[in-house]
């Protein structure tokens, strides 16, 4: 909710930063809430193939291409693994066996998180955006989250002048590809950030 908070201030911290660390933390955060036993493993993991392999064991694939597999992005890190975080606990939360995570972009970072999941209802996948909003569905009743996830996610994005999309089909699974601009946006950005 800070990140939130802060991004409709205008608030971002300028960073250079490396898109395969900030991948790798955001999954480790996810699966800290999801599967916990993995996060050990994956901790002890030798180097970035060692992660992506051990990462396949659960379901997990990672490909990133594009300018970005070696040179650093810049923007507000802080915001880009909260966005990060939100679609990778989302994904492992309504799969079936597998997600995917696609880092790619040549200018604006494009992600997207992919699972094999229930998929989401053409009539709902709008309101899916919506604070506090559940979809109830007999085949997953018992999914834990507040339904402020997608929220965080598309407001983040909004406020950092990107955008978010969604393509599902029912029973398909899901998958959202987020687009964000090279450097945050120039409002409060110069005026820096309060530690």
């Amino acid at each position: 909710m800070v990140e939130i908070l802060r991004s409709e201030e205008g608030l971002f911290q300028r960073d250079f930063f490396l898109i395969e660390k900030t991948v790798q933390d955001s999954l480790l955060d996810a699966l800290e809430m999801h599967t916990p036993h993995a996060v050990e493993k994956l901790c002890l993991a030798q180097g970035p193939e060692g992660f992506r392999s051990c990462l396949k064991e659960y379901g997990i694939h990672v490909e990133i291409t594009g300018k970005y597999c070696e040179s650093p992005f810049c923007h507000d890190q802080k915001k880009i693994r909260q966005i990060l975080r939100n679609l990778m606990t989302n994904a492992l939360k309504y799969r079936k066996e597998r997600i995917g995570v696609v880092i790619s972009g040549e200018t604006d970072l494009v992600v997207s998180v992919e699972d094999d999941g229930i998929g989401i209802p053409l009539a709902d996948q709008e309101a899916i955006f919506g604070r506090f909003v559940r979809l109830n569905n007999g085949q997953r009743p018992h999914v834990p989250g507040l339904g402020l996830g997608l929220t965080g996610v598309k407001t983040l994005v909004g406020a950092m002048g990107g955008e978010i999309s969604l393509e599902s089909r029912e029973g398909l699974g899901t998958r959202f590809t987020v687009r964000i601009p090279l450097n945050p946006p120039s409002t409060n950005r110069d005026k820096g950030e309060a530690s």
